[in-house]
């Protein structure tokens, strides 16, 4: 086994261990009371200068050899737990916490000591984690720029001017092949019959098996017109007392409900808002970054792959006059948070470009 699989393996089993042992720990304060801990000491002897600042970032939680572990540092590995151990009080893995920076003081110690600060496979993993770390930051700092308030507004009025209140209605729907049948289920329905044990008994259409109920439909859902016609002619409650043509055969139909639908008010819309308007911040970034960079790309048999065409670059948005990483300048668009470099992904022309709708 190579050095690099076995502290591979070293760090898997250490990850494994301290997992194992927030969970055991945290499931076994939350049966008994937490211990009673006095407050720690502002200062220490033997230990480094304490943060500067206020609150927990300057109360210490642990000291290792005269190196101190603040509760800032315990709260900040906390907050990097994935959500499922989160369930369990930040003040029941408390404990937990800090020994699990313990241990890795001590391993960093113990590192230290064997001079692997110097060490070049040490070196390499610190700059792989510089480039990483250099890349999120450069990323984020790009989409801060571009994703303000008045870009997600902007895009909200789009998305709302694009998706009008409608009414829906909820239907019910018996499909039979000709209109005899059609008005003999109609006659069971005037009689007092269930609707939805007939689409069952009676109904060619695949929704027989839940009586007839295909959910809320709107004007817009691309139903055949004259089912669409008859079904909003009906109240809720209501049947249609003849029967209704389709190319599918002959059709008996039942409003189960009526109701307006409008659109998702700003702040329930706001993230998912963002969350298109930085896809498309990143997807143009990158796009004009490889347009404006040298880049050449080999085959895996090492064969040259032929330089593509590169259009034009844009600014992702029009929000900023300052152009992105490797672009020009380019004229500023009139509407803010809008794409300039791509068309809509829906390929839909009720929106702005770039501006894919969204569902209410």
């Amino acid at each position: 086994m190579t050095s690099v699989s076995r502290l591979s393996a070293l760090g898997c089993i250490l990850c494994l261990c301290s997992v194992c042992a927030i969970v055991r720990t945290g499931i076994a304060q939350q049966q008994s009371p937490a211990p009673h801990t006095s407050t720690p000491p502002a200062v220490s002897p033997s230990a480094s200068p304490t943060k500067a600042g206020n609150g927990n970032e300057s109360k210490i939680a642990a000291v290792v050899d005269g190196a101190v572990i603040f509760q800032s540092d315990v709260e900040a590995e906390y907050a990097a737990l994935p959500a499922d151990f989160k369930v369990v009080p930040y003040t029941r893995l408390y404990p937990s916490l800090v020994n699990r920076l313990i241990d890795r003081r001590l391993l960093l110690n113990r590192g230290n000591a064997q001079g692997l600060k110097n060490d070049l496979e040490v070196r390499q993993k610190v700059m792989a984690a510089e480039e990483r770390a250099i890349q999120e930051v450069a990323l984020a700092r790009e989409v801060k720029r571009y994703v303000t308030e008045d870009a997600l507004k902007a895009r909200y009025a789009d998305y709302v001017k694009a998706n009008p209140p409608q009414e829906q209605i909820r239907l019910r729907l018996i499909l039979v092949e000709s209109r005899v049948i059609a008005e003999e289920v109609i006659t069971a329905l005037r009689q007092g019959q269930d609707f939805g044990k007939l689409a069952q008994e009676r109904s060619r259409a695949p929704t027989a098996k839940n009586g007839g109920d295909i959910g809320y439909v709107t004007r817009s859902s691309g139903m055949p017109e004259t089912l669409i016609k008859a079904a909003f002619l009906l109240e809720a409650g209501q049947f249609t007392k003849t029967p209704v043509e389709s190319p599918f055969g002959w059709n008996i139909l039942k409003a189960e409900d009526r109701r307006m639908i409008k659109p998702g008010t700003y702040e329930e819309k706001k993230q998912e808002i963002a969350n298109e308007l930085t896809g498309k911040i990143v997807e143009e970034l990158l796009a004009n970054l490889r347009n404006s960079s040298a880049i050449e790309r080999y085959n895996i048999d090492g064969s040259p792959v032929p330089p593509e065409h590169k259009p034009a670059a844009a600014t992702p948005t029009g929000q900023s006059s300052t152009p992105a990483p490797g672009t020009t300048p380019a004229k500023p668009s009139t509407s803010p948070g809008s794409s300039l470099a791509l068309p809509s992904s829906s390929g839909s022309s009720s929106t702005a470009p770039g501006r894919p709708p969204m569902q209410p």
